[in-house]
Parts: structure tokens; sequence; C-alpha cells
């Protein structure tokens, strides 16, 4: 028989009940499974992710105060299951929420998945990450497909993956073909290696949010100011063309 671990929960009403976890082989399968239902479409597009409410499931977390901050939620170790679902879920999408100290916002970037990192191409034509080339530590925000909301949150270092690396090569590689509506082909890595910076996150141990451990409170953000415009009204249309019925004779 597989080797198990007991994780125990606290539920709403303080009472405490022992759940027994398989280690990593039945963890990944049933974090395989878990992300299988609740992924949607392969076709990922950018939007605020909303955190799902832990109302409906009776755990809940306990915070931890601090001057700088009312409410601090404190993270926590990865369990097997916990690693798997991050491997997994950001294998699937291709869009993240990355933050970290001082940054004034969250940024959503698109990544690539690879050998247990993502990495992230931004600055010069690529997308904007200002100031992450400078970043120690980070933190990831991961998003289901289907209701485009928080899935897990977890915690990255963060080093930059320069072009006299070993695994520059390979990595450009990766990422090139990940890329889309590449308007240079031929000359990527020589305008990536001359004005862009590729990002290497990787996995702490350690995460905020997780499936059943969700904060209560609202985490929507308002959208950012923008000298974007709305396109005028259409014209309005005083009668409509009527289409000619074919002669069935």
């Amino acid at each position: 028989a597989n080797p198990r671990i007991t994780v125990t929960w606290r539920t709403a009403s303080g009472a405490s009940a022992a759940v027994p976890i398989a280690l990593r082989q039945n963890a990944i399968a049933s974090a395989g499974t878990a992300i299988d239902a609740i992924s949607g479409p392969d076709i990922d597009t950018p939007s605020t992710p909303t955190a799902s409410s832990a109302a409906s499931t009776g755990l809940t977390r306990v915070p931890v105060t601090a001057p700088s901050c009312p409410e601090l939620w404190q993270a926590r170790p990865v369990t097997p299951f916990h690693a798997a679902l991050v491997e997994q879920v950001m294998k699937k999408t291709g869009i993240c929420w990355v933050r970290w100290t001082g940054s004034d916002r969250d940024h959503a970037v698109w990544h690539l998945w690879h050998d247990g990192a993502a990495y992230v191409v931004s600055g010069g034509d690529e997308q904007p990450l200002p100031g992450i080339a400078d970043v120690a530590a980070a933190t990831v925000l991961a998003r289901t497909k289907d209701s485009r909301a928080r899935l897990v949150g977890w915690h990255a270092t963060v080093t930059t993956v320069a072009p006299d690396d070993a695994d520059w090569d390979a990595v450009v590689g990766l990422l090139q073909a990940d890329r889309l509506n590449l308007p240079d082909p031929d000359s990527v890595r020589e305008r990536w290696a001359a004005g862009c910076t590729i990002t290497r996150f990787t996995p702490t141990g350690e995460v905020d949010d997780a499936p059943g451990d969700y904060p209560d409170a609202d985490l929507a953000a308002a959208p950012l100011p923008t000298s974007a415009t709305t396109r005028g009204k259409l014209p309005r249309v005083l009668h409509r063309r009527q289409e000619r019925r074919p002669d069935l004779s």
C-alpha cells in the first residue's frame, strides 16, 4: 500500500477533522483530475482573477495580524497535492499574475512552464514588467479558465536568464515557439538578448491560496487609468434590408 500522511483541517465551527492524503503518486493523479474538471478551453484571455469564497467549503484560515496590514494571510508549506496542482494549472494556462513587494499592482503576463518553473519574457517590444530584473521574490497567481476565478497563489524565487547562461538557447527556443504573432522570428533571439529580460519563477514550496482555503475578502481590483477611448456609437439603422428568399419552384 502507498504510504499516507494525515492533514488536519479546521472547519468553520471550530472542529478539527483529520483527512488522510496519499503521497505524491495519488496527489498528482487527483490534482490532474481536479484541473481537468475545472479548466475550460485551451484558449486563454487576460482578465482580473476573482477570489472564490470559502463559505461553501466550510474551511477557514486563521489570519495573522501585523501593524502594516490588518489581516495578513500566512503562507504555508506545499503538500504533494498543492505541488501537483501548481504544476498542472501552470501547464494548462498561458496567463498568470505576478506581484512583488513594492509593485503598484498585479501584473498580467503570458508565461511558459518548463521543467518546474515559469518563464516570462518582458521589456523592449514585449510585455511590460517594470523592475522585475531587481526582484528576488514574488507571488504568482493562477486562475481557472472556465470561471476565471483565482485557483492558487504560490511563492517564487525570481532569477534572470542571461544570454551567456547555459540554458539560454533552450529557454529562448521554447519561448519563441510559444510566442503568438511573433513579428521577427529570424532575429528574435538577438532582439531579446539586446533589449528584453527573460525571468524564471521557481516555486519555493509555499502557497497563499489554494482550493478549500481562500480569503473571504473581495479581492477585485479597479481597472488602471488609460488613455484608450471607446469608439463612438454606430449610426442608427432606420430599416433593415430584406433578405431575398430563395425560389423553391
